[in-house]
C-alpha cells in the first residue's frame, strides 16, 4: 500500500528560518508533501519533478522570488530552508502565480 499526504500550513511559523541576517521571507502557504510505502522506496530524487503552484499572500511585490523546501538537517538539526533541489519557474517577477518543479518531497514553500 501507498499513501499520499498533503498538509497544508497557512503561515510558515512552525519553519522558523534559522538565520536572522537573511533576507528570506516566505510570502506563500507552506505545502507538505510526502509519501508513505515500503521501507525499499525511495521518493529523494525524483525522476519527474513534482511541480508546485504558489500564490504570493501577502500582496507584495519582490525582486526575487524562489522556490524553497525545508531542510529538516540543516542548522544542526533546527531545520531552515533551502533551494537545494527545486527550480522556480517563473516568466513575470511583478505576479502570482509562482511555479515550483523539485527532485524531492518534504514542505514547500
Amino acid at each position: 500500500d501507498v499513501g499520499i499526504f498533503f498538509s497544508i500550513y497557512r503561515t510558515a511559523s512552525f519553519f522558523p528560518i534559522a538565520n536572522s541576517s537573511n533576507t528570506t521571507i516566505i510570502a506563500s502557504i507552506v505545502l507538505g508533501a510526502s509519501v508513505v510505502a515500503g521501507s525499499d522506496v525511495s521518493f529523494g530524487n525524483l525522476s519527474v519533478p513534482a511541480r508546485f503552484i504558489f500564490t504570493i499572500s501577502n500582496n507584495k511585490n519582490y525582486s526575487r522570488y524562489d522556490c524553497v523546501s525545508w531542510d529538516f538537517n540543516a542548522a544542526g538539526g533546527r531545520g531552515n530552508w533551502t533551494t537545494d533541489g527545486c527550480i522556480t519557474k517563473k516568466d513575470n517577477i511583478s505576479s502570482s502565480p509562482i511555479e515550483c518543479q523539485c527532485s524531492h518531497l518534504t514542505n514547500f514553500a
